[in-house]
């Protein structure tokens, strides 16, 4: 986060309570039926209710303060997002990956027209269509 220019700090919660963060606000979570913590994004905090993004469902949750307690790591990430810079080159890095998304894809374009092609071929014989690809091909007479 430093690259971008994002001041951070993990901090032990300890004895402060929730409202004091700034949100939003990155903390560990473990529910009982969590087999591991995960990182959360809590997004606000109002009437003793805490609003997270449940890391599983991607969700947003409200949950009272006491029972988020019972899930919280006690280990709270602070950003300073008033310093952030955006990311170098960004265009630049979107049309690269871009880039790369299709190049990986080629090869599967690849197999699956060569199956259809095959496929096709075969059927066509099958039913007894005499026809060859190069006999289609018209051939101008020579001068």
């Amino acid at each position: 986060m430093k690259h971008y220019g994002i001041e951070n700090a993990a901090v032990r919660r300890g004895s402060h309570s929730y409202e004091e963060f700034d949100t939003p606000f990155i903390c560990s979570v473990q529910r009982p039926d969590w087999s591991s913590p995960n990182f959360t994004v809590v997004e606000s905090i109002k009437d003793a209710l805490i609003e997270y993004l449940n890391p599983i469902s991607g969700k947003l949750e409200k949950m009272n303060i006491q029972e988020f307690e019972l899930i919280d790591k006690e280990i709270v990430l602070l950003l300073d997002l008033d310093s952030a810079n955006d990311e170098q080159k960004f265009s630049e890095n979107l049309r690269i990956e871009k880039l790369k998304k299709i190049s990986r894809a080629v090869p599967y374009f690849l197999l699956i027209g060569l199956v259809l092609f095959t496929f096709i071929s075969i059927w066509s014989s099958d039913i007894g269509v005499k026809s060859n690809i190069f006999s289609n091909l018209v051939f101008l007479p020579e001068p």
